[in-house]
């Protein structure tokens, strides 16, 4: 017969029944999903005052601007995963 093909189905029912337990969406607790409610409306608001700035200002200053952001939560997502990886070690 065909092993690899029952081993695959095995693991795909394993990573199903295991999502199918959470009691939220896709693994993820409906609590974290709610957490993400307050994010969502920044997004928007973010996203509406991106819109109106954009229109006013030239591109370049607007890309630079906009580099800017982005490394600075690069650094954030960074500094977070390092807080988190010397906490897990302590």
């Amino acid at each position: 017969g065909n092993a690899g093909a029952g081993a695959a189905d095995l693991l795909y029912h394993r990573q199903d029944d295991a999502i199918h337990r959470a009691d939220g969406i896709g693994g993820v607790p409906a609590a974290q999903w709610l957490a993400t409610l307050p994010m969502i409306a920044v997004a928007i608001a973010a996203s509406f005052c991106e819109t109106r700035v954009r229109g006013r200002i030239d591109a370049e200053p607007f890309r630079v601007w906009v580099k800017r952001a982005l490394l600075v939560i690069a650094i954030a997502l960074l500094a977070q995963t390092a807080y988190q990886q010397l906490a897990c070690a302590i």
